[in-house]
């Protein structure tokens, strides 16, 4: 990577309206150059990650929530579910459905739960993996 000069931090062209936001927010050229290195190395991280881990993933299906995803919380939005589904899934540890959650319906990264959980990226992975696979058995049951 390119060093800095003294003083100075290296801020990536293209960073468009994040660097427009940031700036407006207060923030100081380091500042911005050390949330770019941070984003940067979690994007990376999540690349190495599925590249050794895509085929395991590779676990397709979909789930239709309202557009207003604001009526659904962390407590309530198995309920969107057919019944025999939701039976099956409340049999998991509520932590794993949480996490789920917050990746399918909050579109949180795998990074950012398990941050918030306090546990490996691989577990967080294998935790909707795990609900995803079941979802996927009940459909093709149907």
């Amino acid at each position: 990577m390119v060093q800095p000069r003294k003083g100075r931090a290296i801020i990536p062209k293209g960073m468009g309206e994040k660097l427009k936001n940031y700036r407006e927010h207060g923030m100081t050229d380091a500042q911005i150059q050390e949330q770019y290195e941070l984003e940067r190395a979690i994007f990376h991280s999540d690349r190495r990650f599925y590249e050794h881990h895509a085929s395991d993933y590779e676990v397709s299906f979909s789930m239709q929530y309202p557009e207003d995803t604001e009526t659904y919380d962390e407590s309530n939005w198995i309920t969107v579910l057919p019944q025999e589904l939701q039976e099956r899934l409340l049999l998991l540890p509520k932590e794993r459905l949480l996490a789920f959650y917050y990746h399918r319906v909050l579109h949180f990264t795998q990074h950012e739960i398990a941050v918030q959980f306090n546990k490996s990226q691989v577990t967080i992975h294998d935790w909707i993996r795990q609900i995803a696979e079941i979802i996927k058995k009940y459909k093709n049951n149907l």
